[in-house]
């Protein structure tokens, strides 16, 4: 209901997409013993509600997460008048409506407790989220590039493991001690076998959110109206195109700088707290 209740006051439209899953009983919620972790959503047909796959626990996690999994729903449910074959949005902005579920919901949950520690905890989660979503996935993709020219020039596999360390060391800095097994790390992202260069789309998305978050917060209304039609393309026009109607420009500095202000702002908000 916590979930439902920051859609409909966003968007009465969205709460009523996002409870078109529950109502049709397609949401697999207990957990159970041999049911898989974390939680998955799945849009078959574009005129049918999404199934969610999902393990409730009772923690803020397990709520943000289900906002998360809803904002697929309605970025796939608001497409609803596309074929299958474009439905489904591209890759770096099919992570947009789940994360700005969250977002909204993890302010509106800040607003309502109005307690320290509830903010505290909440903006701590934000940024190690924000950390694991931008610079951590930018790095996996910088050394799968280096891995393929090490690879194509008759590199060890030692040897690939000692450019992952490499880094690591400079992802990390001096502010931590890397273990000597962590070199060998990379060979358990299956990302990078099953979807090769498939990670630089989290840090797309996430800043992407983050500049779209910041207009929110500036026009209100206005940006729904314009957030809404942006989901509604799914994958039936170019990306290019629909985030320029945005007023996302990939092209240009300045649209990735809106979404590192809304950082800078959490950290400060953060900093202000804690002295």
């Amino acid at each position: 209901q916590i979930v439902l209740n920051t859609f409909h006051s966003f968007s009465p439209r969205f709460g009523t997409e996002a409870a078109r899953v529950r109502d049709t009983h397609r949401m697999d919620v207990p957990v159970r013993p041999n049911k898989r972790n974390g939680a998955y959503t799945f849009g078959v047909e574009p005129k049918d509600p999404c199934f969610i796959l999902y393990n409730w626990a009772g923690t803020y996690n397990d709520v943000s997460t289900l906002a998360h999994e809803l904002g697929h729903a309605i970025h796939f449910q608001l497409a609803r008048d596309h074929s299958v074959f474009v439905n489904h949005a591209p890759l770096v902005i099919a992570e947009t409506a789940s994360i700005f579920s969250e977002m909204i919901l993890a302010e509106q949950l800040m607003e309502e407790k109005q307690s320290d520690a509830f903010t505290r905890a909440v903006l701590s989660t934000q940024i190690q989220d924000a950390f694991a979503s931008i610079p951590r996935q930018v790095y996996f993709t910088r050394f799968e590039q280096q891995a393929f020219d090490l690879i194509r020039a008759g590199a060890t596999i030692p040897e690939v493991n000692t450019a992952y360390f490499n880094t690591l060391r400079t992802q990390f800095g001096k502010k931590m001690d890397i273990p000597e097994n962590a070199r060998y790390e990379w060979g358990m992202v299956g990302h990078m076998f099953e979807h090769p260069f498939y990670t630089y789309s989290y840090a797309f998305g996430q800043l992407l959110v983050y500049a779209f978050f910041e207009r929110y917060q500036k026009e209100g209304a206005s940006f729904v109206k314009d957030y809404t039609r942006f989901l509604s393309h799914g994958g039936s026009a170019p990306t290019e195109k629909i985030l320029h109607e945005m007023g996302f420009h990939p092209e240009k500095r300045r649209s990735w700088e809106k979404g590192f202000r809304v950082i800078e702002t959490k950290f400060k908000t953060l900093k202000g707290l804690n002295d």
